[in-house]
C-alpha cells in the first residue's frame, strides 16, 4: 500500500464540458446488460458475491481483475443481482474502503484519462463512472472521508520523499468527492436510496450519518485540512470549493432547495428528513455566495 501512496501521478485540469460529463455519468438509472451477461471470472473463481469482490479488491488486483470486480459491483445492476453496494450494510463498507484504495490511491489518473478519451455516448460505462456510482452513497462518502483522514494522519510519520505522493492521493480523493457531491439532485437521490432500505432503524442511521458528514460540516472540515497540506501539487478550482466555507454553503443550500422542489407533497418522511438536514446545516455559520 505504501508504494501506491507514494506513486506520483498527474491529473490535468478538466474543462467545463469534461466536468459536466463526469457528473452526468454518475447516476444513470438504466442498466447495461452487456457488462453482466455472464458471471465475472477472476482467476479461477467466479466473482458473483460481495465477498468475492472484496477478495479481488484486497489482493492487489491487475487492471483486468479490477474491471471485473467493478462490473460486478456496478449499482446499475442492483435490481437484477439482488445486492447493492450503496446499501448501508456491514458487508459493503469494507468493499467501499478497498474500492477507494484501489481506484484512487493507485489508478485515479488513468481512470480519468480513459474517461475523457471515451466517446461521450459511452462515458457512463467507463470504469471511472462505475467507481463514482458505487461511491454515491452514505457509505461511499464515508470511505472517501476515511481515505482523507488516513493520509492526513500519515503526514506526521511519513518518511522523506513521501510527501508529494501523499499530496497526490489527497488531491485525487478530493476530486472523487467533488464528482460525487456534484451529482445532479444529489441530496434527493441519496434520500431516495435510503428510503428503499429494508428497516426504519437503518434508514434513520443512514440519514443521521449523512447529516453528520454534510450538514454538520465534517466533509468541509476535512477537505479544508487536506487542502492545507497539498502545497506542491496543483489543485483545480473545480475541487477547492469543498474546503471553502462560502462555496460549500452555497452548494449545500442548492441541494436543500433541489430536494424541496422535487419531494412529493405527501412524503411526510421525506419532508421530516429534509427538515432535520436543513436545521443542522444552518449551524455551519457560513452565508452562501
Amino acid at each position: 500500500m505504501e508504494s501506491l501512496l507514494t506513486a506520483v501521478k498527474t491529473v490535468n485540469i478538466r474543462t467545463h464540458d469534461e466536468k459536466e460529463s463526469l457528473s452526468k455519468a454518475v447516476p444513470p438509472d438504466t442498466t447495461h446488460s452487456t457488462l453482466r451477461e455472464q458471471p465475472v471470472i477472476e482467476g479461477n473463481s467466479i466473482v458473483d458475491t460481495l465477498q468475492g469482490a472484496l477478495r479481488t479488491l484486497s489482493s492487489h488486483p491487475s487492471d483486468s481483475q479490477f474491471l471485473q470486480a467493478l462490473n460486478f459491483l456496478d449499482p446499475a445492476h442492483s435490481t437484477q443481482s439482488g445486492y447493492d453496494v450503496t446499501d448501508l450494510e456491514t458487508s459493503t463498507l469494507p468493499i467501499l474502503n478497498s474500492l477507494v484504495s484501489v481506484a484512487i490511491n493507485d489508478r485515479w489518473a488513468n481512470l480519468e484519462n480513459e474517461h475523457r478519451s471515451s466517446p461521450k455516448s459511452r462515458r457512463d460505462k467507463t470504469p471511472l463512472a462505475i467507481v463514482l456510482r458505487c461511491l454515491t452513497s452514505v457509505g461511499g462518502i464515508g470511505a472517501l472521508i476515511v481515505n482523507l483522514r488516513t493520509n492526513i494522519d500519515r503526514f506526521e510519520t511519513q518518511q522523506s520523499g513521501e510527501s508529494l505522493g501523499r499530496q497526490v492521493v489527497l488531491r485525487d480523493t478530493l476530486a472523487a468527492l467533488s464528482y460525487v457531491l456534484k451529482t445532479p439532485d444529489f441530496l434527493l437521490r441519496i434520500y431516495q436510496r435510503i428510503a428503499k432500505f429494508s428497516s426504519s432503524p437503518k434508514k434513520r442511521l443512514a440519514w443521521s450519518q449523512l447529516i453528520s458528514f454534510l450538514a454538520s460540516g465534517r466533509v468541509l472540515s476535512i477537505a479544508a485540512e487536506s487542502l492545507g497540506l497539498v502545497k506542491e501539487v496543483e489543485v483545480p478550482d473545480s475541487i477547492r470549493w469543498i474546503g471553502e466555507g462560502k462555496s460549500y454553503a452555497s452548494w449545500l443550500g442548492k441541494c436543500i432547495v433541489s430536494m424541496a422542489l422535487n419531494l412529493d407533497d405527501n412524503d411526510s418522511e421525506g419532508w421530516g428528513s429534509l427538515a432535520k438536514f436543513s436545521q443542522r446545516a444552518l449551524s455551519l455559520g457560513y452565508q452562501s455566495e
